[in-house]
């Protein structure tokens, strides 16, 4: 079970709407079940809509007297949603996974699932565009076994957390005004990291305070290990809360919370699902 997801949040933080956009296998695909089946747990457990690619003509069509062709429409369609799942399983996923991961306002909120056999790999999908979202944040690729679903569901669980935080987070106007295309000219190149960023960082920072505080005296190493996230990222958190005074460091190279359990330094964490979490850890 990852460390950090939705229910570890408040539940206005929780009960956030998003709009994810799926790509993947078509309906003739081995693996179209299971791309069907992420959508009813990412709707059933968290409350978001999940669209698929083929559903794009029925619910985009407006009159127009110019057709648009279907990657055009997918990159119009990405630049509006939370965020996009990709299951890269098919040479058409492939085809979109070079459109999305080379514009700017797409690829950080870009996740593709891959298939556990491209880790380590050197063929130019593992060395190009995987390696360009990986460098964003590790939690941008999720590595799954065909025969276990359990990893690929699990794997979202961050990225549906973070997006809820955000939409919780950053002003509405900013979202439904600057980030997304619902303008005539589309933001600027980097424009949703910009907006962002700040937000994304402090998610970040009170994912490490909650791992401080769940894991136990944990380690470096450990925080990485169970954040699912890059060192970088949680150097990046752990200065902040040096900084903040909400947490210290052991002679024995361990992070302690100080105090445990602060509820301003959590916010929007449950403080009380986090103490559920680290009794189960605990207890394990």
């Amino acid at each position: 079970m990852p460390l950090i997801d939705p229910t570890l949040l408040i539940e206005s933080c929780r009960r956030q709407p998003l709009e994810i956009f799926c790509c993947g296998p078509g309906i003739q695909h081995p693996l179209y079940d299971l791309r069907s089946e992420l959508k009813r747990h990412l709707e059933e457990q968290y409350q978001v809509t999940v669209v698929f690619g083929e559903e794009l003509d029925r619910i985009t069509t407006k009159p127009s007297t110019q057709a648009v062709d279907l990657q055009t429409l997918e990159a119009r369609y990405a630049h509006l949603v939370d965020f996009t799942v990709l299951m890269l399983e098919s040479p058409g996923s492939i085809a979109e996974l070079g459109t999305f991961t080379m514009t700017d306002n797409i690829r950080p909120r870009l996740y593709t699932a891959v298939d556990q056999s491209f880790y380590g790999d050197s063929s130019y999908i593992a060395r190009g565009p995987l390696s360009i979202l990986s460098a964003h944040s590790p939690a941008n690729v999720i590595y799954y076994s065909r025969k276990s679903k359990t990893t690929l569901l699990s794997g979202l669980d961050f990225p549906v957390c973070l997006h809820k935080y955000l939409a919780h987070s950053v002003p509405r106007y900013d979202f439904e005004a600057k980030l997304r295309f619902r303008a005539k000219r589309p933001p600027e190149s980097g424009h949703y990291s910009a907006i962002t960023k700040k937000h994304r960082d402090d998610f970040i920072a009170k994912c490490v305070l909650v791992a401080v505080n769940v894991l136990h005296n944990p380690t470096f190493a450990e925080l990485v290990n169970e954040l699912r996230t890059s060192p970088d990222e949680v150097s990046h958190g752990l200065k902040k809360l040096f900084q903040a005074g909400h947490i210290k460091k052991t002679g024995s190279g361990e992070y302690v919370a100080t105090p445990p359990m602060a509820s301003g330094a959590l916010a929007p964490f449950s403080t009380t699902a986090v103490s559920r979490r680290r009794a189960r850890v605990l207890a394990a």
